[in-house]
């Protein structure tokens, strides 16, 4: 399984590429684990703390990424106080919710293909619900 994650995540994303990872990494491995596993990953990797993820003593707990002129929140867990939020605690099937006028997808690779979705995709699906 492990191996089929590395060639899906490296089939999507390019050694100068950026990929922030909304946590869950390793589920609990050791720092060496997490190390090994990253260096098998193309792209440049930004690791946000999931509540699996044991292995950093000074995580990130969330960011925001400014694309498209949009301030994109990101963190592990769903918020419900952000326009447009990127999470990846959530493990059931959906990529969208919209409440009220904000929206939070769901950037999880268990509903995508299981490998990194693209910023551009996100905005797709950010659109159809009517944000942008």
């Amino acid at each position: 399984m492990n191996q089929e994650l590395v060639r899906r995540w490296n089939a999507v994303v390019g050694t100068s590429d950026t990929v922030i990872h909304l946590g869950d990494f390793c589920f609990n491995r050791r720092e060496k684990d997490h190390d090994y596993w990253s260096g098998l990953l193309n792209g440049n990797k930004v690791f946000v703390q999931g509540n699996h993820d044991k292995h950093t003593e000074a995580p990130i707990q969330s960011l925001v990424v400014k694309y498209g002129g949009i301030d994109w929140y990101c963190s592990h867990y769903p918020e419900r106080k952000y326009k447009h939020n990127l999470c990846g605690h959530v493990h059931n099937l959906w990529k969208v919710e919209k409440y009220n006028r904000d929206v939070i997808i769901n950037v999880g690779v268990d509903v995508w293909e299981f490998a990194p979705v693209s910023i551009d995709e996100v905005i797709v699906e950010a659109e159809k619900y009517g944000n942008k």
